[in-house]
């Protein structure tokens, strides 16, 4: 199944020919291009015909091409308005709901396909900060079951953790989790290390804000910073020092390690994933390529374990300690479908 279906003239065919006429197929086709790169960008899969071919097994394609497709993006121009294709195309669309239009050139859409309202991409440059490009991914957002892309868009190069963790948390089984979560993650690891200053503050708020740096912790700390979080935690001092808790769903214990006087410096997130049994060793290892930050294994049992580490040496912010935990649940929420998409790779 495929999520876009790009329909546009795909002839040399213009109204005046000549030397103009060139130019003006080659920025259709630029541009073209740029909304297919765009829409990738966003892990939309696309299908797009760049051949000009003709006969029944190439009809055959595109036919099964435009039903496969959850939707039908057509792009019109002086030249699309006279192709038989993209009419037949856009009725196909029209037909099944699945009809999202836009303007790359200026002209006047034919009935009944002008009953939709158009995205006009005539002076578009490409950016996905544009009026028109925020309007274009609102449409598909709908028709994709993906609520959380219009607010992807939204969130410009220079947005704070804390924009990006509250878009993690809200969409966490959307495809562009991994791309959120490496930005976040970047944004974490450069907080950490002081790559990014913190605005000045008076000399209160450095005061409160250094109180809220933990260079060790306890037990009940780690409770009590999961329960303010939402989740049920306990201690328990039986047997390895320990929290319990859940997290994206799945059981998880809290391993603290390095113990002074009750405290401890450092703390591992250890869970059992559940729906991974058979697991070869080679497909584990090509998600341990693909993610950050966390680490994972097959147990004597065969069963895959995920283990994420916290150093408390040198201090963490209680704000990026409760970020690392947003993070490690949005990648247990999205580690499913990376294993499926390694599994898949292999075999091929």
């Amino acid at each position: 199944m495929t999520d876009v279906f790009i329909s546009y003239a795909r002839t040399d065919l213009v109204e005046n020919g000549g030397q103009r006429a060139a130019r003006l197929v080659q920025q259709h086709r630029c541009l073209i291009r740029r909304i297919e790169e765009a829409l990738k960008e966003l892990e939309i899969s696309v299908w797009r015909d760049t051949r000009l071919l003709s006969g029944q097994a190439f009809q055959d394609e595109i036919n099964s091409a435009i039903r496969q497709s959850k939707v039908i993006l057509v792009c019109w121009s002086p030249d699309s308005v006279k192709s038989d294709w993209v009419r037949a195309e856009a009725s196909f669309g029209q037909n099944a709901k699945k009809l999202v239009p836009a303007t790359i050139r200026t002209v006047e859409i034919p009935v009944p396909f002008n009953l939709i309202q158009a995205t006009n991409f005539v002076n578009w440059t490409g950016s996905l900060a544009a009026q028109e490009w925020q309007q274009l991914v609102q449409s598909l957002s709908a028709k994709l079951d993906r609520p959380g892309l219009a607010e992807y868009c939204a969130l410009s190069e220079t947005a704070t953790y804390e924009q990006l963790r509250t878009w993690l948390t809200q969409y966490k089984s959307d495809p562009l989790v991994e791309k959120v979560l490496k930005r976040a993650s970047d944004l974490h690891l450069q907080e950490l290390t002081g790559i990014v200053k913190p605005v000045a503050a008076s000399a209160t708020a450095q005061a409160d804000d250094e109180a809220n740096v933990l260079y060790d912790i306890t037990l009940d700390q780690v409770v009590e910073i999961l329960q303010d979080m939402g989740y049920r935690a306990t201690a328990e001092r039986e047997g390895p020092p320990r929290v319990k808790t859940r997290i994206a769903g799945m059981n998880a214990q809290i391993f603290a390690y390095n113990e002074t006087n009750g405290k401890y410096s450092s703390i591992q997130i250890t869970v059992l994933f559940q729906g991974a049994q058979g697991l070869s060793h080679e497909t584990v290892n090509a998600v341990n390529a693909l993610k950050r930050f966390c680490k994972m294994y097959l147990d004597r049992e065969g069963d895959l374990v995920i283990e994420f580490d916290l150093l408390f040496r040198g201090g963490i912010h209680l704000e990026n300690l409760k970020a690392s935990i947003d993070l490690f649940e949005a990648y247990l929420s999205d580690l499913g479908k990376t294993i499926d998409e390694a599994s898949g790779a292999l075999k091929h």
